[in-house]
């Protein structure tokens, strides 16, 4: 079968000119996806960065009132501050998160275990530093007064 000249032509330019327009579509719904996920990678991300300060503040205030009631010190006003360092650290989270159903629900839990247990831990703590200070002016007849890191 012979083609007319001009069907030839069409040809050669048609064949190559689809599978161009194919490839460079291919290629821009390659690019949104792309930018799709690294506008979920910046996200995740920017959690990750606040729940690392978070858990840089629990073990902060974890070591801090765990040495002081080994030590037999206790001071509520100190770590008092780390649990106001952790819930605006929460509150930054939520407002990440509330684009999230599934996210913004671990925040919500994983927001009142922490701040239950550090005030359960300062709470154990003082009473166990009160309790070894009884015990070390008992023994050694020096009262709590004598001891300049101490605070109620």
């Amino acid at each position: 079968m012979k083609l007319k000249l001009s069907h030839t032509l069409f040809l050669l330019v048609a064949v190559p000119l689809f599978f161009e327009l194919f490839f460079v579509g291919s290629l821009y719904v390659l690019l949104e996806q792309v930018e799709q996920e690294r506008s979920r990678e910046a996200h995740a991300r920017e959690i990750s960065k606040h729940l690392n300060a978070l858990h840089q503040i629990l073990l902060s205030g974890i070591a801090y009132t765990s040495g002081d009631a080994v030590q037999g010190l206790y001071h509520k006003s100190e770590t008092t501050g780390l649990s106001d360092y952790m819930f605006k650290e929460f509150e930054i989270l939520k407002e990440l998160t509330k684009g999230n159903v599934e996210e913004a629900q671990h925040v919500e839990r994983d927001q009142r275990s922490p701040a239950r247990d550090l005030e359960s831990s300062q709470i154990a703590q003082s009473k166990m530093a009160r309790s070894w200070l009884g015990g070390y002016s008992r023994i050694h007849g020096k009262g709590q007064a004598g001891n300049p890191r101490y605070h109620s």
